[in-house]
């Protein structure tokens, strides 16, 4: 097969609406994404400890659809590049020639991309890898409240089994995952700033459509609102659980920094979120 890489790359944020983002995008007829969210090609080479989460994470979703597959009773159905697609990934040696293969399953005339919010905290020799695989790739992440998004990581921790709330909060993915400014900075560093479009998780729902017009603008394609009839959905949306006092001390604490540099994103919303905490 003859190799392509992506036209377009949702880097995170973790925890800010990228599943929403994938499941509308993945409905719009001129978008082709792989059957599986998140790669994790490159923050399993860049990112420390990525390797072994991303390729269980992936390897274990492709084999899960295999599995459905091969005992529905629809499995005749199934497109044959499709059952080819998902062993693809469920391969475990990762190389730019293995992820070149995953694209090349898109249609010629599509655009193709992929959401992998591991990818926001790359540093500059990650960010280049991509550059050099697909230089005229569009960036997108996605925003959310700093303290929101970190509580929301927090628990998605304590249902994967570790439950010492305070040790969670002190984490240092904690700051790393919420500081915008510091990714914008970074991808900004490689892509040229027309090339990264930023959403506000904020907006999912009362705007949702209005959201998705616009990435669809960045991207070059026509959005069609039939297509996308129940965008204002949320994705996982958690189990509620109270955030207790201590850990939102520390959360405001750690993460006050990266609410003073929000300005240099966007002041209204940066003023929204801190009035909300400070």
């Amino acid at each position: 097969m003859k190799q392509r890489y992506p036209d377009f790359v949702g880097i995170g944020a973790q925890k800010a609406g990228t599943t929403w983002l994938h499941n509308n995008l993945g409905r719009v007829p001129q978008i082709w994404l792989p059957a599986t969210k998140e790669l994790h090609y490159f923050d399993s080479l860049y990112v420390k400890g990525g390797k072994n989460r991303a390729d269980t994470n992936r390897r274990e979703k492709a084999a899960k659809q295999l599995k459905n597959i091969r005992e529905g009773a629809e499995r005749t159905l199934v497109d044959k590049r499709r059952i080819e697609l998902l062993r693809e990934l469920r391969c475990d040696e990762l190389t730019d020639q293995w992820y070149g293969r995953v694209f090349s399953y898109a249609p010629a005339e599509k655009l193709c991309g992929e959401i992998t919010p591991g990818y926001s905290v790359l540093k500059r020799v990650g960010i280049e890898h991509l550059f050099r695989l697909s230089p005229n790739a569009k960036i997108i992440l996605m925003m959310r409240d700093p303290i929101d998004r970190s509580w929301s990581q927090i628990r998605m921790s304590v249902r994967k089994g570790s439950h010492d709330l305070e040790r969670l909060a002190k984490h240092h993915t904690i700051v790393s995952r919420s500081d915008y400014p510091s990714m914008l900075s970074a991808w900004g560093g490689v892509f040229a700033r027309n090339h990264i479009h930023t959403i506000f998780t904020d907006h999912i729902g009362n705007a949702s459509d209005k959201i998705l017009s616009d990435v669809c603008e960045f991207l070059g394609v026509k959005f069609v609102q039939a297509r996308v009839p129940k965008s204002e959905a949320i994705a996982h949306e958690g189990q509620p659980m109270d955030m207790p006092a201590s850990v939102y001390n520390i959360l405001k604490d750690r993460l006050r920094p990266i609410y003073d540099r929000l300005d240099e994103i966007d002041p209204d919303m940066a003023a929204q979120w801190r009035a909300r905490h400070y």
